[in-house]
C-alpha cells in the first residue's frame, strides 16, 4: 500500500479525494496546510504528494520548492491541483505534466498517480 500526502484547504474536496483514493487502495494522509504536511512527512513514508496550488500561507509551488531543498523529500513525486491557478502561469508551464485541474476527474487522477509512482520506481 502506497502512502499519499494530500494537501488542500477545501475540506470537502479533501474528504472526497481521501475517500476515493482509499477505496483504490492508497493510504491517504490528508491536511489543509503545509505546516501540518511537514509533520506528516516526518512521521510517515510518503510515496507521492498531491497539493493544491492555492493554499493559504504557503502555496503548493512554494511547498514544492521547499521539498527540493530537503534531501529525503526531493525525490517524492508531486502532483499539483487547482481550480483557479491565476497568477501561476510560469509555474504551470514548468510543471504542466504534473498538473490536474479541479474539479478532479478521478480516473485521470488515478492514471497520473500510477504513472508517477511507476516512474519513481
Amino acid at each position: 500500500m502506497k502512502d499519499i500526502l494530500f494537501i488542500d484547504d477545501d475540506k470537502q474536496s479533501l474528504l472526497l479525494a481521501k475517500l476515493f483514493l482509499e477505496r483504490e487502495g492508497f493510504k491517504v494522509h490528508a491536511c489543509t496546510n503545509t505546516a501540518r504536511a511537514r509533520e506528516i512527512l516526518k512521521k510517515h513514508h510518503i510515496s507521492l504528494i498531491i497539493t493544491d496550488v492555492g493554499i493559504p500561507d504557503e502555496n503548493g509551488f512554494e511547498f514544492y520548492d521547499w521539498l527540493q531543498t530537503v534531501e529525503e523529500y526531493k525525490s517524492i513525486p508531486v502532483l499539483f491541483i487547482s481550480g483557479h491557478a491565476v497568477g501561476f502561469d510560469e509555474h504551470l508551464t514548468k510543471h504542466r505534466e504534473r498538473f490536474i485541474p479541479k474539479p478532479i476527474f478521478y480516473p485521470d487522477l488515478l492514471d497520473r498517480l500510477h504513472k508517477m509512482l511507476d516512474d519513481a520506481g
